[in-house]
């Protein structure tokens, strides 16, 4: 038994993280009080340390390599991980996946995802695909239908079209599957 230096309850060891020095000390609730409050009086430093580095193309890439190298290393480990995390989540992700936000999110990252792979830059937002839809009366260019619309690149990609709100319209999926590229 061990008694909190701040709330002065006597608590199990247990309760508190192991210190081999110290009789006394601050239970695991104290602490994490202590860490909430103190991130919330420098959240400002926080924020801008966080941006700092994450801009940084270098600090990106090591921290990818990094958590990749530990992935590989851990490979078991991090599957055990993604198993029980899936298995724990099953039915918040089976309603979010069924949902049209999942969609429209995923069709973005997608598209975003090939621009980048090409090198064709631009890039716009979910609002912005909205903005387009009504512009377009959330109909099909091509047939007028209002079945679920994707995205199409009037000049394609692979013929140096960027990936901007300028060079998106809203195409049905057999209308889109018809265009290709020729």
């Amino acid at each position: 038994m061990k008694q909190c230096s701040q709330c002065l309850r006597v608590k199990a060891s247990v309760e508190f993280y192991p210190h081999k020095s110290r009789k006394r000390g601050i239970c695991k609730e104290c602490h994490s009080i202590n860490s909430k409050r103190n991130y919330r009086k420098k959240k400002d430093y926080y924020k801008k340390l966080r941006a700092k580095y994450s801009r940084k193309p270098e600090v990106r890439e090591y921290h990818r390599k990094k958590g990749k190298q530990w992935r590989e290393e851990n490979r078991s480990r991090f599957l055990e991980y993604k198993k029980k995390y899936y298995q724990k989540n099953k039915e918040k992700w089976g309603d979010y996946r069924k949902g049209d936000k999942y969609r429209l999110v995923h069709r973005l990252c997608q598209q975003r995802r090939r621009a980048r792979l090409k090198g064709v830059g631009g890039g716009f937002n979910k609002e912005e695909w909205l903005e387009i839809l009504i512009r377009y009366g959330h109909k099909c260019v091509n047939c007028g239908h209002t079945a679920v619309l994707t995205i199409d690149h009037i000049v394609p990609i692979v013929k140096g079209g960027k990936h901007s709100k300028e060079n998106i319209q809203p195409l049905c999926q057999p209308c889109n599957s018809k265009k290709g590229v020729d």
